[in-house]
């Protein structure tokens, strides 16, 4: 997931879909495209939540050079040491990101808390990355903000409504907001995707068998039934 983010926001900032739809074309355009690519090193890049992914996402920018900033209902205090990256409050978070990545759980609390109000914070050239869940965003707002240039692109990789279908703003998009790129929420691969199959079924053998499966949700469920 973590690779997918960076492979997501690496297509936006160095207009791969772009050149690539181009040169298949027969259409050699490196000035135009290299004037309105991006440079990530130097940058803001800020994360909403730092937990297994968004801390091997921190990592990942942390080797592009960019600056660390992020907002979660826990402090990381061992990602500020080894990482550099400084605890800010959830507007300061909005205002100083030049990248926004969403790596937070789906609650109540975070339930489109990227809306209207969010986006009215951030910069107008940043871009926004949701790789975590698609109702964090709210997605008609989205599709406000990048057709009226009030944020400079988003990259999504999960919605509201899966698959996208109608009535969802992103359905059948065709050449509409060029300042989007999407795929199918698919954040692993082949090698990944078999691993998480394999994990999922030991965890379930050792409950059958009576051992305390690694990373449980509900510790205090086991600690009753042993009581």
């Amino acid at each position: 997931m973590a690779e997918h983010t960076f492979a997501l926001l690496l297509s936006f900032t160095k207009k791969v879909p772009q050149l690539n739809s181009d040169l298949r074309k027969g259409d050699w355009r490196p000035g135009y495209w290299g004037k309105q690519m991006t440079d990530l090193y130097g940058l803001t890049f800020g994360l909403f939540g730092v937990g297994r992914i968004g801390s091997e996402v921190a990592k990942r920018a942390k080797a592009f050079d960019m600056n660390l900033i992020y907002h979660d209902v826990v402090r990381r205090e061992d990602l500020e040491k080894s990482l550099g990256m400084e605890y800010v409050s959830f507007d300061r978070l909005l205002a100083e990101s030049d990248v926004l990545s969403l790596h937070t759980p789906l609650s109540p609390a975070t339930r489109g808390i990227i809306d209207e109000a969010a986006f009215a914070k951030m910069k107008p050239t940043a871009i926004l990355v949701n790789t975590a869940r698609g109702a964090v965003v709210d997605e008609p707002a989205l599709v406000r903000a990048l057709e009226s240039g009030r944020i400079a692109g988003a990259c999504l990789d999960a919605y509201s409504l899966e698959p996208l279908a109608a009535p969802h703003p992103l359905h059948r998009l065709e050449d509409r907001l060029p300042n989007l790129v999407i795929t199918p929420h698919l954040g692993y691969g082949a090698r990944t995707g078999r691993a998480m199959i394999y994990y999922a079924a030991t965890q379930m053998i050792d409950g059958v068998e009576g051992r305390v499966p690694q990373n449980v949700l509900n510790p205090e469920v086991i600690a009753r039934r042993r009581h």
